[in-house]
């Protein structure tokens, strides 16, 4: 009886033991299962706070955008940029907004300004060191190839897809000028423009000069249709002029430019409608061969020298480089003028500086073109690098983006020293208004032509250069310029590359 009872009581015991372990189990499992809730809660507030944060970036303009990140990037830290610009307009323009850069996020930039040349030269130093501590260099995209390729800049691909550009609100296929033969973006646009024709209206829009014209050509000309061959040829003919009866011409038809390198921009502006566009312009760096050896060569070249022996260009013809032709218009002397687009920016205004200039007296538009062919003319822009061991690679991006931006691009027009990048920044009525000059850059976009990215372009165009002074010297024909051209930059060709 008492085994009996003692049995009962062990039994009773592991009942209650079980029980016990049970409720144990269950509470555990319970509270395993509310903790495990709590945090899978957590961590979709946090992802939903994630996905709410990104998508108000992605909401905000990119000037805004680029000011927060880069705070938020910076925050406890004294953060200084620094920064090699051009002494050209594309630096000017970026070191009138600094300041407010500063103002809104509290990093600093430091920046020195050089030409192009000592740009070149220091920063081809600075990268092969290394170690310069530099996080931004401007750059021209003339001369952009070897920067392009230069293994020591940065790869921008992961910083565009974080913070993109939006290259869709730019002018036309400019991210083109920002690859590299990786097809990586290796540079980004800061400053675009290209080449058009600033006029004198009171001889071109005058009435009496046009009915004179008419009655001594059989037709009438339109300045924002003149043909290389033709139109431009007898306007430039028929305001030359002596204007002070004195026997001596005082007054030219036309400037163009003759100076080293830059008489290949008004070489290239007329090639251009005069050519097929179906090969590489003046090199094509796949069969290492020049490609200028062809017929619309020997005519653009032939069309420059007639202006020459017949005087209708300006007589410093070969000292007149991209500076100097603002002054040799300005002056008066010349009744049309080539260059690229930002030059003419000091006669959209009335300067006492330039007898001719302000919107009375001068106007704006594109280059010639030819009779039944697409008008056409070259562009070009400044870009932006980042080397990569720049100490702030980030940031500097996001100023850079911050500067690109609309809002941006616009304050830096408004000061009549930057040709923008946006689309929109061209049609705002306000930039028209004091940059009287855009609207020409946009009277054929369909006929922008991209400065070519050839590692020895700049050779090219020396080379190219010095036979024009010859031709315009009489030293040396057409023909024999034109196969010297080609053999010496095949030359080149060998000599940089060893192939």
């Amino acid at each position: 009886m008492n085994r009996k009872v003692n049995i009962w009581k062990l039994l009773v015991v592991a009942a209650v033991i079980f029980t016990m372990v049970l409720s144990f189990s269950l509470i555990s499992c319970k509270t395993t299962t509310a903790a495990e809730t709590t945090a899978a809660a957590e961590t979709t507030a946090a992802a939903e706070t994630t996905a709410a944060a990104e998508t108000t970036a992605a909401a905000m303009p990119l000037d805004e955008l680029a000011i927060t990140k880069a705070k938020e990037l910076a925050a406890g830290k004294d953060i200084t940029l620094k920064a090699m610009l051009t002494w050209d307009a594309p630096g000017a323009a970026l070191e009138k907004v600094i300041p407010e850069w500063i103002a809104a996020t509290g990093i600093k930039v430091e920046y020195e300004r050089l030409s192009t040349l000592e740009l070149e030269q220091k920063i081809n130093l600075e990268l092969a060191a290394g170690g310069s501590g530099i996080d931004i260099i401007q750059y021209d995209g003339y001369i952009r190839k070897p920067i392009l390729e230069n293994p020591a800049v940065m790869n921008l691909d992961p910083l565009l897809e974080k913070y993109p550009l939006d290259f869709g609100t730019m002018i036309p296929k400019i991210e083109d000028f920002c690859f590299n033969d990786a097809g990586q973006h290796t540079g980004i646009p800061f400053y675009w423009c290209n080449f058009t024709i600033v006029y004198r209206k009171d001889l071109i829009d005058n009435p009496e000069e046009q009915a004179a014209f008419e009655a001594k050509y059989g037709y009438k000309y339109d300045i924002k249709n003149l043909t290389w061959d033709k139109s431009y040829r007898d306007v430039a003919e028929f305001f030359t002029r002596d204007t002070n009866n004195d026997g001596k011409i005082d007054l030219f038809g036309t400037a163009e430019m003759g100076a080293p390198w830059a008489a290949g921009d008004c070489f290239m502006a007329q090639y251009l409608n005069r050519w097929n566009a179906d090969k590489p312009f003046m090199f094509d760096e796949s069969t290492g061969k020049s490609t200028i050896n062809d017929a619309e060569a020997r005519a653009t070249l032939e069309n420059i020298k007639w202006f020459i022996d017949k005087k209708y260009m300006v007589p410093e013809y070969l000292q007149t480089d991209w500076a100097s032709i603002l002054g040799t218009f300005g002056s008066g002397k010349a009744a049309l003028g080539f260059q690229y687009t930002p030059t003419w920016v000091p006669l959209q205004a009335a300067s006492s500086e330039f007898p001719f200039s302000g919107p009375d007296k001068v106007g704006f538009t594109s280059v010639p073109g030819m009779e039944g062919k697409p008008r056409s003319t070259q562009d070009c822009v400044w870009l932006s690098f980042i080397p990569k061991d720049s100490p702030n690679a980030e940031i500097a991006y996001l100023f850079l983006a911050w500067a690109s931006s609309e809002k941006i691009d616009k304050e830096m027009a408004m000061t009549t020293l930057h040709n923008p990048l946006r689309t929109a920044t061209y049609q705002d009525p306000e930039v028209i208004k004091v940059n009287p000059s855009f609207a020409a850059e946009f009277e054929h976009p369909e006929g922008l032509y991209h400065i070519p990215p050839v590692i020895i372009y700049s050779e090219t165009q020396k080379i190219l250069t010095d036979h024009m002074a010859a031709i315009a010297s009489g030293t040396e024909s057409v023909d024999d310029a034109v196969n010297k051209v080609a053999a010496e930059i095949d030359a080149k060709w060998i000599e940089v590359m060893g192939k």
